[in-house]
């Protein structure tokens, strides 16, 4: 079957969509072959093709090296589809848009940034977010009413553009549920807006035929995958079924993948590729567009492409007295992060291999405001962010997670940032990708690329502040991970502290003596300097302490001060409103500690439980005034009375080492009750009223409510105690930190969730006392004694593995957990049967893309 050529003379002026609809018009089907990249659009071009069809999976393995699992973001395919439809914008393309990369705002937002990219089709699908190939198994798609409004949403921005491009609703519902429902989604799309339908994966003529004849006159897509689930039906059989387009996803890249690989064998057997003669560079230029970058280069004067030797080869002439600039491309492309934050020099590559004297490069870095105004996207690894992108994500962060720790200065552009400090840079990226359920990949490439290059800016000295800051950010707010054996918090807490005193941050003023340059601050710097270091005693303190472990400040000494020797090493050397109550509550919990932890090691004696006790009441009479003098008129005092009541419970924790016969020990336990009930409903209260505590919090902050949730959970059930408090209000408080937990959680089986399904394993216990006890013993900390005040969670954590693992013990009992089922007392009930384990929609699609295994012989006990 011949292919009619357009009239482009009468289509030049038109857009891209109107140009797709008139070939839409046309009698004959439409051929569309899948490209990938733009040399692969050329040769489509060079053809003669009258459409052609950019494909995600192929963009996914050429661009990313991914499979089409939903690797792709928004950007990664709007950017190549731009550059594919502006080789030839005569040549209408049609692209893959994936579910449209959100709710119906991305899904409008996908249009607008589609059609002004010069794309003249595009189709959204009904799968969900983590979507796979439409010709692979496992998919999963959304409810019509999602699919209705994603279409909905489209043709809404569609409209109110003016635009003319080609929205074509894809249901890959067929081998999910049946084809009467598929053709009943395509249908639902039709009346929403679409105007093309297409059926993923159709197995037999019979389906193909029914479903054209049912949604005419709407016309269908035929997806054209050899070897795939649809038989290989010729263009003119797919016309004679009713298809209007057909369209190759696999033309160009399948054969590409075998004809590059037999080249490469033959490079590596016998060292030539074996092209022919006549494939010379020339040949090959020509094919992406020589004539025509020659013919602009020659309008405007030049001969820069000139210099044609007789064999063909084509090089770059430039006279010595000319300077030669590359062309420009018309777009900027993403900069690769470099491997570190500082310069590699002679010197520093073979430290201590010389004796000349090696001086510093300044420190510290400036950049004076405004000196870097030309934004661009960046890329680290296989995570490329746009410019716009870039913006939002930082926008982001300083709307939802700075107000938790004020470091960072605001009024710097992430560019600037940029080139301040590439971790930095990435790690605020990273933090403000937390939540982005846009890009639900961008986190996972995060991850190991940005803890890439941390370790590769750590191995390079002489560190920055802003290498200092970023660790401290990471601290606050780290990867998620499911075991807090692998968390590195600690670990970097730690290097964090080193860094600074090594620079010499806790002493600002007399900075020279940590430097061989000559160094002098300037007053922004000073603030800059005095800031960061408190923000990193801010954040070892509370980290640690939400580890159960001692903080690496207390290893220093208390001496950092600014050259009088009078200031405690938690205290703030310049008041900072900022920080000036955290450091005060910091100092608090660290005095606490220091005091309470080498007695609570001989807490089952009642010798050391006396000598608790005026420790007790100085530090409950400390705490009062603080609040007193602190939380009065401020319009953070939500958030302020948050860590003021942790600094209480820090303290009221180290009740739990104490003798059950000491004196007044029923009313610490009560008041115990009562602070962790407090934190939890302040939790609450927070996250109520439009803080979104519980969205954005600091990892300590869900530490803190873990230890809150425990300790109300074993006081509730205790057979002795549960008569002198509210029990009945104590569980409820237990059943909302579950879901408070999920909240918390960023990705499925995440310490958060893990932990708030450990509790829930404990309120699904018949017998509630298995974790309370019934006497007023059990309330004591009977395996855990060394985790300062959250020895209570990992006390339970440890009743949780030995309870759990005893249940498992009976072969009947294993051969549920074989099957797949861990029976009705498990934590991991199914999630419609567990009154705290709700709203777990979707878990499956999020295990997927993280490659998450929740088979309990793949648990880890170690949480």
């Amino acid at each position: 079957m011949g292919s009619v050529p357009v009239d482009q003379k009468a289509t030049s002026g038109a857009s891209a969509g109107a140009k797709l609809r008139q070939l839409l018009e046309r009698d004959e089907i439409l051929i569309a072959p899948g490209v990938y990249e733009g040399y692969s659009a050329r040769i489509a071009h060079e053809v003669g093709f009258d459409c052609i069809y950019m494909t995600g999976a192929g963009t996914c393995a050429s661009k990313l090296g991914q499979p089409d699992l939903g690797f792709a973001s928004l950007n990664d395919m709007r950017e190549h589809a731009e550059m594919i439809a502006n080789l030839n914008p005569s040549v209408p393309l049609i692209a893959d848009a994936d579910t449209g990369y959100g709710g119906p705002n991305m899904v409008a937002r996908t249009i607008a940034q589609y059609h002004r990219s010069g794309i003249a089709g595009l189709h959204i699908e009904d799968q969900v977010q983590t979507k796979r190939c439409g010709h692979l198994g496992g998919k999963a798609v959304v409810d019509i009413e999602t699919f209705r409004q994603r279409i909905s949403a489209a043709a809404y921005e569609k409209k109110r553009l003016g635009s003319d491009i080609v929205i074509i609703a894809r249901t890959d519902a067929l081998q999910t549920h049946g084809f009467d429902e598929a053709v009943h989604r395509l249908k639902v799309a039709a009346s929403a807006g679409a105007d093309v339908g297409f059926l993923e994966g159709v197995t037999t003529a019979e389906e193909a035929r029914e479903v054209c004849k049912q949604l005419a006159p709407t016309p269908m897509l035929l997806n054209m995958v050899e070897h795939g689930a649809t038989p290989s039906w010729t263009p003119d059989e797919a016309q004679e079924l009713g298809f209007k387009v057909i369209i190759y996803p696999f033309a160009s890249i399948a054969p590409a993948y075998q004809a590059i690989k037999d080249v490469f064998v033959k490079i590596k057997k016998t060292g030539k590729t074996g092209l022919e003669k006549e494939f010379t560079p020339k040949k090959l230029f020509t094919i992406v567009g020589l004539e025509e970058a020659m013919a602009v280069d020659t309008a405007a004067g030049g001969s820069f492409y000139n210099k044609v030797y007789p064999n063909n080869t084509i090089i770059a002439y430039q006279d010595d007295s000319t300077l030669q600039v590359a062309p420009f491309s018309g777009s900027i492309d993403a900069i690769e992060s470099p491997g570190g934050d500082t310069i590699t020099t002679e010197q520093s590559r073979a430290p201590g291999l010389t004796t000349r004297p090696e001086i510093d490069q300044q420190t510290p870095r400036r950049l004076p405001r405004g000196s870097f105004n030309v934004p661009r996207p960046r890329a680290l690894g296989n995570a490329v962010l746009s410019v716009e992108e870039i913006e939002d994500l930082f926008q982001i962060f300083k709307t939802y997670y700075h107000p938790f720790l004020p470091l960072i200065d605001t009024m710097r552009t992430p560019h600037e940032y940029y080139e301040l400090s590439g971790l930095l840079f990435w790690v605020i990226i990273s933090i403000a990708a937390r939540r982005l359920k846009s890009q639900p990949t961008l986190l996972p490439k995060l991850a190991r690329n940005v803890t890439d290059l941390l370790w590769r800016t750590v191995r390079t000295t002489p560190y920055s502040v802003h290498v200092v800051q970023a660790i401290a950010l990471l601290c606050t707010w780290q990867f998620p991970t499911s075991s807090s054996t692998s968390d590195p918090t600690f670990m970097l807490t730690g290097l964090m502290i080193q860094m600074g005193v090594q620079m010499g941050l806790n002493r600002p003023v007399d900075a020279q003596d940590f430097s061989k340059a000559p160094l002098e601050l300037t007053g922004t710097e000073l603030a800059e300097w005095t800031r960061t270091w408190e923000a990193c005693m801010i954040v070892s303190q509370s980290a640690t302490i939400g580890c159960g472990l001692q903080t690496p400040l207390q290893q220093y000494g208390s001496n950092t001060s600014q050259g009088d020797g009078t200031r405690n090493d938690i205290e703030s050397a310049v008041d900072n409103a900022k920080f000036k109550y955290s450091l005060m509550i910091e100092t608090f919990r660290s005095r606490v500690t220091m005091a309470l932890m080498d007695q609570s090691r001989d807490a089952r004696h009642q010798p050391a439980t006396r000598e608790r006790l005026i420790l007790y009441r100085l530090f409950n009479k400390e705490i009062t005034e603080i609040e007193g003098k602190n939380l009065n008129i401020s319009s953070a005092t939500g958030v302020k009375t948050w860590h003021s009541t942790a600094a209480r419970l820090h303290l009221h924790a180290f009740y739990l080492f104490d003798h059950a016969s000491s004196e007044g020990y029923g009313e610490r336990i009560c008041a115990l009750y009562v602070t962790a009930s407090s934190l939890i409903d302040s939790s609450r209260m927070l996250d109520e009223r439009q803080v979104q505590f519980f969205d954005y919090c600091p990892f300590f902050c869900y530490q803190i409510f873990v230890c809150a949730s425990m300790i109300v959970l074993r006081i509730a059930s205790n057979g002795h105690f549960r008569s002198l408090v509210d029990a009945a209000e104590g569980m409820e408080l237990v059943e909302a930190s579950i879901a408070a937990l999920r909240k918390m959680s960023v990705v499925n089986n995440d310490l958060p969730a893990r932990l708030g399904d450990v509790i829930g394993f404990f309120c699904a216990l018949p017998d509630p006392t298995k974790i309370g006890g019934t006497t007023v013993e059990d309330v004591q900390l009977k395996q855990v004694w060394n985790r300062l005040s959250v020895s209570v969670v990992h006390d339970c954590l440890a009743t949780w593995r030995k309870h759990f693992m005893a249940e498992t013990e009976g072969s009947a009992q294993r051969q549920r957990v074989e099957g797949g089922g861990l029976g009705a007392s498990s934590f991991r009930a199914p999630v419609g049967d567990s009154p705290y384990l709700g709203g777990l929609s979707s878990i499956g699609d999020a295990q997927n893309m993280f490659g998450l295994d929740f088979s309990f012989d793949n648990w880890d006990f170690s949480v």
